[in-house]
């Protein structure tokens, strides 16, 4: 068989291959651990890993030297590694896997599979002799990229994994390594056999068995038994689907694959379909039989109910005592959540309690003589969703992360769940990267109107690694461009990217409010910890962007919903980070005064500009460890020096979110964080600048002092501050220009000419006067 061209690929190809689709960051090496033999370790950083792969391209990795720590935090080191192991998923997705076919006791073991295997995958892998000689390494390629935990669920569906059967890699959604070939021994072993990088892609994965079938019948599914046999093997299989209640038409496709990848089909059809009816009507009787005896799936518990006699308090507390025994259920903002890998969502209805409830147990409703199994009733769901005390019985996170973050403690969490700081972070371990090489190439490209706003940019990157610290008391980021096509979703997808592990869906700013927030709660609920609302703009008569939703969902502790369908809201801590894009919009002011903002200015066509990197938010996702890295360095090159603290002007120092950030990057050589502040909120701010308009006005007029009706009258024959003024006669004009004055009493101004002035009030005869100052 030949690989590239005609010949055969070597070890060096194969690894070129794989490193694109594996974890950049990730590797395992095979090294002598004293009388243990040889014995895996891991390299855990981007760095060491880069350099284990070159020392292997270079046939030097016996000479290098790796430090490394265990999972409990002790320190050990890694001389003369033998081999090197790749983890064969990046970001959470399955592109390149590889299965293991062993022979290790002499007896064929399950390398007599590796035909039936290539038929049911419909695909030849690039296949490597294992290092004795006797096994086989089967990489195979995914057309099309699935998530890491469906992969691993596929697998386990179809019997991959256990004992004596084949094993595919990854194996977990965590660190699970693939041993790569050596240079090909005089056993035979680690030498390239067949298959291409083109003849080993998979068009797509079969479905596997909705039920727990036995290995017998799997093997079979898998097409994996020869003759003598194969009749008996589906009849048994057959038989096996038909007892567990499964659909005719289903059984019938699994077997079919089943019978197709071993030859039946093609051999005797007649007697494929014959031999499969007898069994799947045999099966199928038995289970009616059954029907009316409580039993359940095996290791699944069964919860005996007599609704007549029970108390409805016992049955509250098994489901409590499931959910926690599950492991995966927490209690988030007064909700009941699951966490499965990166993800989370909220049970919200007792529906969904039912399916959630129905992996970890099954229900048995008896009245005494007979009964059956159901799932449990949406009135008990409902009782326990509104139980608080069973609620409160779950484990408790008050915060949900997808990035590493910094306690209130200032100590870095480690992936899982902590409960010290009841913190879930569902991501991997990352340490402290020195310098900001990676960042600095990153931003090089866009065009910050000032050194302030990219500091108040990376401003918004730390505050991802320190969200403990801010939860509701952080500003959103407002992306403000001079004209369309500067990056600025862009720079709001690195924010999500680093938060959320990937870029996230975009919202449309809708100035009708309860719309808005539909769709704001829907992200939320979905999961999301970085919400976008991208290109705002206003719409019709209301060109200026407002929305009560948003302004209280930036400053609120807990972030809560009503979302339609559902009897309850859906509720998250606010580690959320809100990023605004629009270009020279008119904003409100409470969004402005909630809000950091980000100015990017560019003179001229900004299509024609050449960048370093080509796809900022891709290399973002390459980097994100090495980008989080660098972050945590920053603060801890903060620490280091005594975690000194700016003087920012902030509304958001309640908790120091100003003062904080700006200490970390004063000391990391980005003083200018919040400089343009003032400057931009005037900018924004529809409000000051049409009240700047008014003061010139009244600079021009002999008048030296105006009462609010005056400044009203006036401001309304110019067509200004009409928002602000309403249309409610003169006397509530009146009240809300004193309203508005008041907020800029003693305020400093800059008129169109370029004089200055400051806005003041004194006593009149008749009340409160306003007049200017010249400065």
């Amino acid at each position: 068989m030949h690989g590239v061209n005609g010949r055969a690929i070597d070890r060096i190809e194969l690894l070129d291959w794989l490193v694109p689709q594996c974890e950049p960051d990730q590797v395992a090496l095979l090294y002598p651990k004293g009388k243990k033999g040889l014995s895996p370790g891991w390299v855990n950083d981007a760095d060491s890993a880069k350099r284990a792969i070159a020392a292997v391209r270079a046939g030097t990795l016996a000479g290098g030297v790796f430090r490394s720590k265990t999972l409990g935090g002790r320190r050990y080191t890694i001389r003369q590694a033998e081999r090197l192991g790749l983890v064969p998923h990046r970001n959470g997705r399955v592109s390149a896997f590889c299965i293991d076919l062993d022979n290790h006791r002499g007896d064929g073991g399950n390398v007599a599979q590796f035909g039936s295997l290539c038929r049911l995958f419909g695909a030849d892998p690039v296949t490597f002799s294992s290092k004795g000689g006797a096994g086989l390494h089967l990489f195979l390629q995914l057309a099309e990229p699935m998530a890491v935990e469906s992969f691993v669920t596929w697998a386990q569906s179809w019997g991959f994994n256990k004992e004596g059967q084949p094993e595919l890699f990854p194996k977990t959604a965590k660190r699970t390594q693939a041993w790569l070939p050596n240079e090909p021994n005089s056993q035979g072993g680690d030498t390239y056999r067949s298959g291409t990088f083109e003849s080993c892609v998979v068009d797509g994965l079969h479905k596997p068995p909705g039920v727990r079938l036995p290995p017998e019948a799997l093997m079979f599914l898998r097409g994996c038994v020869q003759q003598p046999g194969r009749n008996d093997a589906l009849n048994a299989a057959a038989y096996s689907l038909g007892r567990r209640g499964v659909d005719r038409d289903e059984a019938w496709r699994l077997c079919e694959l089943g019978a197709t990848v071993c030859g039946l089909t093609a051999d005797d059809p007649e007697q494929t379909q014959t031999t499969f009816d007898s069994g799947y009507t045999a099966g199928a009787a038995k289970a009616d039989k059954k029907r009316r005896q409580p039993s359940s799936r095996t290791g699944i518990p069964t919860i005996r109910v007599v609704p007549e006699t029970d108390p409805v308090g016992n049955l509250m507390d098994k489901i409590t005592e499931r959910l926690v025994a599950a492991g995966n259920c927490y209690l988030r903002a007064d909700q009941c959540v699951t966490v499965n890998a990166s993800m989370i969502q909220a049970i919200l209805s007792p529906q969904h309690l039912a399916g959630v409830l129905n992996e970890h147990a099954e229900f048995y409703f008896t009245d005494g003589n007979r009964g059956q199994f159901r799932p449990l009733p949406p009135s008990y769901g409902s009782t326990w969703l509104n139980h608080p005390g069973q609620r409160r019985r779950i484990p408790e996170i008050r915060l949900f992360t997808r990035n590493p973050v910094f306690t209130d403690g200032w100590r870095l969490v480690q992936p899982g769940y902590d409960a010290t700081a009841k913190t879930y972070y569902a991501g991997p371990t990352i340490g402290a990267v020195e310098g900001t090489e990676c960042l600095d190439r990153l931003l090089v490209d866009f065009c910050f109107k000032s050194p302030a706003d990219r500091a108040n940019y990376i401003g918004m990157l730390l505050t991802v690694v320190l969200i403990p610290h801010f939860i509701g008391s952080k500003p959103a980021a407002l992306l403000n461009g001079n004209q369309p096509e500067l990056g600025k979703t862009i720079l709001a997808q690195i924010i999500a990217i680093l938060r959320d592990g990937a870029p996230v869906e975009t919202a449309t700013y809708n100035p009708n409010d309860e719309e808005f927030e539909k769709r704001l709660g829907a992200i939320v609920r979905r999961g999301a910890t970085t919400i976008i609302v991208d290109n705002a703009k206003g719409r019709g008569r209301s060109m200026r962007i407002e929305s009560p939703c948003l302004e209280r969902s930036i400053t609120d502790q807990i972030l809560s919903f009503r979302l339609l369908g559902f009897s309850q809201d859906i509720r998250a801590e606010n580690s959320h980070i809100f990023c605004l894009t629009a270009n020279t919009p008119d904003v409100s002011r409470d969004i402005v005064t909630r809000s950091n903002v980000i100015n990017l200015y560019y003179q001229g066509n900004p299509t024609r500009r050449k960048f370093l990197i080509t796809d900022p938010e891709q290399y973002a996702i390459e980097h994100r460890d090495q980008l989080l890295g660098e972050l945590i360095g920053m603060v801890e090159r903060w620490k280091a020096e005594g975690m000194p603290r700016a003087a920012t002007a902030s509304r958001f120092n309640k908790k120091g979110w100003g003062n904080i950030v700006g200490g970390i990057l004063d000391v990391c050589g980005e003083p200018d964080f919040l400089a343009n502040a003032e400057q931009s909120a005037a900018q924004l701010d529809v409000s000051r600048r049409q009240f700047v308009e008014l003061l010139d006005l009244l600079a021009d007029k002999p008048k030296l002092t105006w009462c609010a009706k005056e400044l009203a009258q006036l401001a309304t024959s110019q067509s200004l501050l009409r928002d602000e003024l309403g249309e409610e006669g003169d006397r509530s004009q009146a009240t809300r220009m004193g309203i508005l004055a008041g907020r800029y009493v003693d305020d400093r101004f800059q008129l169109p000419d370029g004089r200055e002035v400051t806005f003041i009030q004194s006593a009149g005869r008749k009340g409160v006067v306003y007049g200017l100052k010249l400065d």
